[in-house]
């Protein structure tokens, strides 16, 4: 008897602690919706720079169209701004370095078409560095392109491509949480709603 009532009780406890992870879960996502596109861009600007990439220095993240380099690094990217309802972008324009880390808002119906556009930038970089810099062709290769669960469409081509997206999604789940280090201190926001991978060479 006494054994069950414990087992009752353990039972009782993680099901406290599961729903407790999923409210907190809902909230962050709740949250991060709520924002205003101005609100969101200065965070996409602060989870880019949470990568502490090396590349950051020369390459300072653009979250406005009226920036002067705006207009260069998205037809770079092949997304207008007008299909984006907020963005930012820290992107090479040097054809001897494949780099780029982009978080996008879509605009409503333009999912896939930005979508579209971003994949398509990681096959042309790696069409472009295949043959010359087997360095370069390497980052391109391992491009991570992710949606996440809130629409934010997430880009990431450089060196250590996997640790930045789970910098960045950290720091998107948990902005007050980052620790010293760059990285926050909460899990990955969704992932297990995310759409990922690397974009094959066609």
């Amino acid at each position: 008897m006494k054994k069950n009532i414990q087992g009752a009780l353990w039972g009782i406890a993680l099901a406290i602690c599961v729903a407790a992870g999923v409210l907190a879960g809902c909230s962050a996502q709740s949250a991060a919706q709520n924002l205003t596109p101005e609100q969101r861009t200065q965070l996409y600007t602060e989870a880019i720079e949470q990568t502490g990439s090396s590349m950051l220095e020369a390459n300072r993240p653009v979250a406005s169209a009226e920036d002067p380099s705006a207009s260069l690094l998205l037809d770079m990217l092949g997304v207008p701004a007008e299909d984006m309802q907020a963005f930012s972008i820290s992107l090479s324009p040097m054809n001897i370095k494949a780099y780029a880390i982009a978080l996008i808002l879509p605009a409503e119906g333009k999912e896939q078409a930005v979508l579209d556009a971003v994949n398509g930038f990681v096959e042309t970089q790696q069409r472009n560095f295949e043959q010359y810099l087997p360095d370069q062709y390497a980052i391109a290769q391992n491009a991570q392109v992710k949606t996440l669960d809130d629409g934010t469409i997430l880009l990431v081509m450089d060196e250590n491509a996997e640790q930045a997206v789970s910098r960045i999604e950290q720091y998107l789940q948990n902005p007050q949480g980052a620790g010293p280090d760059g990285a926050a201190s909460s899990e990955t926001p969704g992932s297990s709603g995310a759409e990922s991978g690397r974009i094959p060479l066609s």
